[in-house]
């Protein structure tokens, strides 16, 4: 999947490396192949960070299309949903197995998400390298 995504927006910020982009829904979502897992879909407005060297050339209000591959999308959606979804079944899998009790499972399961998204925190640096947006 290397069709792009794009949307519609209007700068809402500009810093020094980063133009945050208020993303309006608009009907072509429905028929969007990704929209099932795309964070857009599902609310009005939200607010995307497009970091780029030269700000220079974006004025606040200006409407812009912000884009990304399809692949960038499946990569993040796998990141958020996807990794943390095996996690979960294995160790609720391998607990169960070890100690026999329901409850341990169930509760080992739920917080083995805490270092993981904590570890996604810390490297959200490093992230924001491989899941990029750009604006056409």
């Amino acid at each position: 999947m290397s069709a792009r995504i794009h949307h519609e927006g209007i700068i809402d910020s500009i810093e020094k490396d980063r133009v945050r982009v208020r993303i309006l829904q608009c009907p072509a979502c429905s028929v969007c192949n990704v929209s099932s897992s795309c964070g857009i879909a599902e609310s009005q407005e939200k607010l995307i960070d497009v970091y780029c060297a030269d700000t220079g050339i974006f004025q606040v209000g200006t409407v812009v299309t912000v884009s990304t591959t399809g692949n960038v999308a499946i990569r993040a959606v796998l990141w958020a949903f996807g990794v943390p979804l095996v996690m979960m079944v294995l160790i609720l899998f391998m607990v169960l197995r070890l100690t026999g009790n329901e409850g341990v499972a169930a509760l080992s399961s739920l917080l083995v998400l805490i270092p993981y998204y904590g570890l996604l925190f810390i490297l959200r640096y490093h992230m924001r390298r491989q899941i990029t947006f750009t604006i056409d």
